[in-house]
């Protein structure tokens, strides 16, 4: 959901109005707890993505692995692409690492749920002797 403006229970209302399944997994950004604790009182299956040194660019070169299909009338989107991938610096060297403090929201739900594709899937059984 690209949307500005919503709080946790604005979220959860529009996942409704939308009609979001509460039975797939969804990939949020840790730096919003409140959000992610929102959508899990309301019942959806919310984790929160995961960030280290190096999580950015690591997630866009997974992403790049893939080919893209936006639809046309998504600008956002479309620019945040451009932005995304370098970043030049003040000596006029680029550099693989978006540039600070940029729109890339779109792009980071991108990473986020590529991460969840990435993550080891495995379950754990309990035994008694």
């Amino acid at each position: 959901l690209y949307e500005s403006g919503l709080d946790g229970p604005g979220l959860v209302a529009r996942f409704n109005q939308l009609g979001i399944r509460k039975d797939r997994t969804i990939t949020a950004d840790n730096a919003r707890p409140e959000m992610i604790k929102s959508l899990k009182d309301a019942g959806y299956r919310v984790v929160a993505c995961e960030k280290f040194a190096g999580s950015v660019l690591s997630g866009i070169n997974d992403v790049r692995k893939y080919e893209l299909c936006i639809a046309t009338n998504s600008k956002n989107l479309v620019k945040e692409v451009h932005n995304y991938q370098k970043q030049q610096l003040s000596t006029g060297q680029w550099i693989e690492e978006p540039a600070k403090n940029q729109v890339d929201h779109g792009m980071d739900a991108i990473r986020y749920g590529q991460e969840y594709v990435n993550r080891p899937q495995f379950s754990v059984d309990t035994f008694r002797f």
